[in-house]
C-alpha cells in the first residue's frame, strides 16, 4: 500500500503542476509567433505566389537503369595451320573474315565485344614465324574489326615474341582497323585501360599478364606490356 501525501506536499505540487503549465503555453505561444512572415507597413516579406506549392520539397527523379550487351571471347591463337587455311592461293595474302562468319552476328549485334589477342601481329608479313614465337599475318586486324570486335586484350605470354618491333606493329594495325588494344603500348600516354562508350555506359578494359616467355616482368619500359604485378 502507498502512503498519502500530507496536505502541504499535494499543494505545492499543484502550484507546481500550475506554472508547468503556463510555461507549455508560453512556449507555444512564442513559437506560433515565429512562424508567422514578417511584415512591414503591412506587406508581408515572404508572400506567397497564388496557385504556387509553399513546400520546398522537390520529388527527386528515380535514375533510370543503365544496361548494355557485352560479348567477350578467349584468346585469337593464330597456328601454322591456321594461317594456311586463311592463305590465299598464290601465298601473298591471308584472308581470316571466314572463320568469323558463324560468329560474326552475334558480335555485331552486341554493345560491346572483346576479344583477346594472344599472338603479335607482323609489320609486312616478311618475317612470319609461329609456334613458339609468334609473328602472325597483320590481315587478322582486318578480319577482327569486319567480325565486329571493338577491342582486344593483348597484354599475354606472347607479347614481345617479336620483340618491341613486334608490339608496335600489333598496337598499329589493331588501330588502324579501328580496335582498341589494353595491355599493351608503345608510349606512357597509351599505358592503362581502354575506355568504351557501350549504350551510354563507360567500360575500362583492363589487360594485363604473369608472364612472358623469354622475357621478365616488369618489362623496361614498364608500360609496355601491362604486369599482373606492377
Amino acid at each position: 500500500m502507498s502512503a498519502l501525501t500530507p496536505p502541504q506536499e499535494r499543494q505545492a505540487a499543484w502550484r507546481l503542476a500550475q506554472l508547468l503549465i503556463l510555461g507549455a503555453f508560453f512556449l507555444l505561444a512564442i513559437s506560433f509567433q515565429s512562424q508567422q512572415p514578417t511584415t512591414i507597413d503591412g506587406a508581408s516579406l515572404n508572400p506567397v505566389t497564388s496557385g504556387a506549392s509553399t513546400s520546398t520539397s522537390s520529388v527527386e527523379e528515380t535514375p533510370r537503369a543503365r544496361s548494355f550487351t557485352l560479348v567477350a571471347s578467349g584468346e585469337l591463337l593464330v597456328h601454322e595451320y591456321v594461317a594456311d587455311v586463311a592463305r590465299s592461293t598464290d601465298g601473298t595474302q591471308w584472308d581470316f573474315s571466314p572463320m568469323f562468319s558463324r560468329v560474326a552476328p552475334v558480335l555485331q549485334a552486341a554493345d560491346l565485344a572483346l576479344c583477346h589477342l594472344e599472338t603479335p601481329l607482323s609489320a609486312n608479313n616478311n618475317d612470319l614465324s609461329y609456334y613458339p614465337g609468334f609473328s602472325v599475318p597483320f590481315e587478322l586486324a582486318q578480319a577482327i574489326g569486319q567480325a565486329g570486335y571493338d577491342g582486344c586484350s593483348a597484354a599475354s605470354n606472347h607479347s614481345l615474341d617479336a620483340g618491341t618491333a613486334g608490339a608496335a606493329s600489333t598496337l598499329s594495325h589493331l588501330e588502324n582497323a579501328g580496335i582498341g588494344a589494353a595491355g599493351m603500348a608503345t608510349s606512357p600516354e597509351q599505358a592503362g585501360p581502354v575506355f568504351y562508350d557501350a549504350n551510354g555506359v563507360t567500360v575500362a578494359h583492363l589487360s594485363v599478364t604473369d608472364l612472358l616467355n623469354g622475357a621478365t616482368l616488369p618489362t623496361d619500359p614498364a608500360w609496355l606490356v601491362a604486369s599482373l604485378d606492377p
